[in-house]
């Protein structure tokens, strides 16, 4: 279940923003497992509960991984990528306009899957800071300000 809040928190929470991390994080608990105990209360079988509470969880937990990797095949870093592949296969071939959309295609994905997979770690990272009572690591510009007040 744990991962399946950790996919939502990562599109929808500041990482840098421990309250929001924290906020945001016991939302998306309390929805996911509310949504569990509802399906496990409409089974009639409750040897078959545990079971089902686990499939539940791992649907909630895919589906949310696909929505957070469809969030970021549109974000701009991912568009960016796209553009640039897309770019250098049509220098190399300036009439492989299919070449080039499928390599931007893939391109975006492989990017939306690596912002995904980096935004999971600095979550773990920014939790293991508020677990050990750390404060966050502040931006560059997070300093920049603080240093003009």
């Amino acid at each position: 279940m744990q991962e399946a809040v950790d996919l939502a928190v990562t599109v929808r929470a500041d990482s840098d923003d421990p309250a929001q991390i924290a906020a945001v994080s016991e939302r998306c608990e309390a929805d996911t497992r509310a949504l569990v105990a509802d399906v496990c209360r409409r089974q009639a079988d409750q040897g078959l509960a545990a079971f089902t509470a686990r499939e539940v969880a791992e649907r909630i937990r895919d589906e949310r991984r696909a929505s957070a990797h469809s969030r970021l095949l549109r974000s701009e870093e991912a568009e960016a990528e796209a553009e640039a592949v897309y770019d250098t296969v049509l220098r190399r071939r300036p009439r492989g306009h299919q070449d080039a959309e499928k390599a931007a295609a893939d391109a975006r994905r492989r990017t939306a899957h690596y912002l995904l997979e980096r935004r999971l770690g600095q979550l773990q990272v920014q939790r293991a800071r508020m677990k050990a009572g750390r404060a966050p690591k502040w931006a560059l510009a997070d300093w920049v300000t603080a240093c003009q007040l």
